[in-house]
This record gives structure tokens, C-alpha cells and sequence, in this order.
């Protein structure tokens, strides 16, 4: 029996078939390429090659023998057998041993196999799927003529050019050197012909009482800023409620707690405000140790 005729639509639907004490023959994948020296698009393919170092029977070849023979298992292992002695008596004799559409096999002056594989395709989702090919693009070559034209002389308004320089350079300087405009010298001169003018007089007496407080004011926001600068903050929370019910908490327990709302709509819950930093670690280790598993944190105000 001639099992070499078998391989080629083993290797169809297979990526390896052993022959038992022989070697395998591996198909890997090609995929669709451009030959540039015939100008045709080859289809996908499987390149075979062979491995003597595979011999390892894996029951592929003989069971395929066995379902399309009508033949025993022993008598398919007898038949694959017979073959491989066949084919290394060949071998050892300088003869090629033919694998139908396949390839074929030779020792070389060392002894060690030489595999040529055909050049057909036995990949069965491309059968019978010829190389494509198509007819090179010529392109004509185009002669164009053409009369030259006199250069066209661009007109620009040079004054409007200037005054445009001129209001970019006065907008860039008026950045660079802000006016400063103090209230206490500012003067509004009033028209002659203002029917009122003749009360200005009465008026221009009492910006001074107002000017005198709003340093005191100015003050004492910084200085109640300054102070509660640090907080200790307990907690974040979505709900206004919980917040409310953790900050009644807090004040139980003797704490300056508040509520704070976030620009991210949240509720942040203050526990104490502090003068600085140091203060509020302090503060914040000492929450920590007798409320085991609290995770407070410092902020800013």
C-alpha cells in the first residue's frame, strides 16, 4: 500500500502528519502576497516541510487508513511499517521516494534528508484559486503649453497698513504697563452746564469716613482667614443629611464641627480649624489614636 498518497489530503485539513519511525511533514500558513516579477496576486497557501525528528506515532495517519481502506488498526500499522522500510531501502540506494503532490525525498552525501516540496496548493478554503493578474497602468505623458502671463503687482493701501501697526503697538504697550488708578485721587470734573453742579460741594465731604473703615474691614477678614487657614475634615459626603448627622456627631463629642459645601456639590464635614499646619497634623494623629480606623485628613480652608 502506497500511504503517501494519503498525506496530501491529510495535510489539507492538518498542520502535521506523522508517519510512525519516519518523520512529519508541518504545513505553516502563507497568506496572500504581490510577486512584483510576474505582476500577479498569489493566493494563500501552505508551505510543507519535514522533520525526521518527529517519529512519535500520533494515530492520525493510521486511522485515516483504517476509514478509508476498510482495514484493521494492525493492519494499517502493518502497511505504514512496510512503507517507511521501502522507502529508507530507497533512500539508502541514492533513489528519491516520490510523495504524490506532496513532494519528494533524498538523502544528501551526509545522510541526512533533503525535502523539495511541489509547488501545489493544498490549502482547501483556496482551491482551485488561481494567481490574479493584472495589466500594468501606463500613463500617458501629458506635453503641456503654456503662454507666460506678466507678473500682477499686488496694491495695498499703505496708510491703512500703518495705522493697524501702529494700534497693535499701542495695545501691546497698554498690556505690558497697567494703569493704576488710586480712588483718593481720582477727580470727577464736572461740566458747567450739569444743573447740579451746584451740589457737589456737599457731596465730596463723605467718601472720607467711608474710606477710613474698609482697612479695619479688610483686616479683620485676613486675620479670621489666617487663623482658620487648616482644617481637620472628617468626611465627604453627596447626601446633605448624613452630613448633618455625622457633623451633630461631632458636636456631641465637644468638636467646632461644620459644613462646608464643595464646588463638586459635595458636603464636606469640618471636625476643627486650626492656625497652622503643625497644629492640624497634631490634632489629626491625635483624632486618629482615639478613633481607631478613622481616616480624617488636613486641608485647606
Amino acid at each position: 500500500m502506497d500511504i503517501s498518497n494519503h498525506l496530501s489530503s491529510l495535510l489539507k485539513f492538518n498542520e502535521c502528519v506523522i508517519i510512525p519511525d519516519f518523520g512529519s511533514f508541518i504545513s505553516n500558513y502563507i497568506p496572500s502576497q504581490f510577486d512584483p516579477g510576474r505582476n500577479v496576486y498569489l493566493p494563500p497557501t501552505k508551505e510543507i516541510v519535514f522533520n525526521s525528528k518527529i517519529t512519535k506515532n500520533d494515530g492520525l495517519l493510521i486511522n485515516h487508513l483504517v476509514e478509508t481502506e476498510s482495514i484493521t488498526y494492525t493492519q494499517a500499522y502493518q502497511a505504514v511499517s512496510n512503507w517507511v522500510s521501502n522507502a529508507f531501502e530507497m533512500l539508502n540506494n541514492g533513489e528519491k521516494v516520490d510523495l504524490s503532490g506532496v513532494g519528494f525525498l533524498e538523502f544528501d552525501r551526509n545522510g541526512s534528508f533533503i525535502f523539495t516540496s511541489s509547488y501545489s496548493n493544498i490549502l482547501a478554503e483556496v482551491y482551485g484559486l488561481e494567481p490574479v493578474n493584472f495589466p500594468r497602468m501606463v500613463r500617458p505623458v501629458y506635453v503641456s503649453s503654456y503662454n507666460t502671463r506678466p507678473a500682477v503687482r499686488a496694491i495695498s493701501n499703505r496708510k491703512n497698513i500703518l495705522r493697524i501697526a501702529a494700534g497693535i503697538a499701542l495695545v501691546l504697550s497698554l498690556s505690558l504697563f497697567p494703569l493704576k488708578i488710586k480712588k483718593e485721587n481720582f477727580n470727577f470734573n464736572m461740566s458747567n452746564l450739569n444743573p447740579f453742579s451746584s451740589l457737589t460741594t456737599t457731596v465730596t465731604e463723605q467718601p472720607a469716613e467711608v474710606v477710613s473703615i474698609e482697612p479695619t474691614i479688610e483686616k479683620h477678614e485676613a486675620a479670621v482667614s489666617i487663623k482658620n487657614s487648616f482644617v481637620l475634615v472628617g468626611g465627604s459626603f453627596e447626601i446633605l443629611e448624613n452630613a448633618n448627622k455625622y457633623r451633630d456627631e461631632l458636636v456631641k463629642e465637644g468638636n467646632s464641627a461644620e459644613i462646608i459645601e464643595m464646588n463638586s456639590n459635595r458636603y464636606r464635614v469640618i471636625i476643627d480649624s486650626y492656625k497652622n499646619r503643625e497644629e492640624a497634623l497634631t490634632a489629626m494623629e491625635s483624632y486618629r489614636s482615639t478613633h481607631p480606623g478613622s481616616k480624617v485628613w488636613v486641608s485647606n480652608r
